[in-house]
């Protein structure tokens, strides 16, 4: 389990190995280390944060986790589940309330609200109003693999650091 996925008490974990076929989330713990890993390795196009001394400003790689976007921006409001339509019907107007449109009067799944999270995430570390949480990603040349890495969450709003600390 990596540093940041313990901090933010992540539901699917990404161990040194890859779990086996049928393991909970294993195709998509696999599918994503993989994908990830092409694109760092695939050249200077993608920079992944953190990796080699790669700042915010440079970065063009970034990793986020939805499920703990959604918990920094509903201000402590817990959110139905997101395979509902109530869920996704809560995270549509929440995503209204911060400014991004979506294309459609559909309501989005919920991998699609979650993209839209994640994207609007980059654009808060962009802008500089994001938290990177985790341990610094390096690379394990015996083993050829990226060893840990930051995890990007949008900052938590104002009312919810006052309140945190009263």
């Amino acid at each position: 389990m990596r540093d940041w996925e313990r901090r933010v008490n992540a539901p699917g974990r990404t161990p040194y190995t890859l779990p086996a076929d049928g393991k909970p989330y294993s195709g998509l713990i696999v599918g994503s280390v993989r994908l990830f890993h092409r694109l760092v390795e695939s050249g200077s196009r993608f920079r992944l944060l953190g990796l080699d001394g790669t700042p915010a400003s440079n970065s063009t790689l970034i990793e986020v986790f939805p499920g703990g976007a959604w918990k920094a921006v509903s201000n402590g409001t817990k959110l139905p589940t997101k395979r509902t339509l109530e869920g996704r019907q809560a995270r549509t107007e929440l995503l209204s309330a911060l400014g991004v449109q979506l294309p459609s009067d559909d309501t989005p799944t919920d991998d699609q609200l979650d993209a839209a999270m994640a994207a609007w995430t980059a654009y808060k570390l962009w802008v500089g109003e994001a938290v990177i949480e985790g341990e610094g990603p390096r690379w394990d040349m015996e083993a050829g693999v990226i060893r840990e890495g930051y995890v990007v969450q949008p900052a938590p709003a104002p009312e919810t650091e006052a309140a945190e600390a009263a």
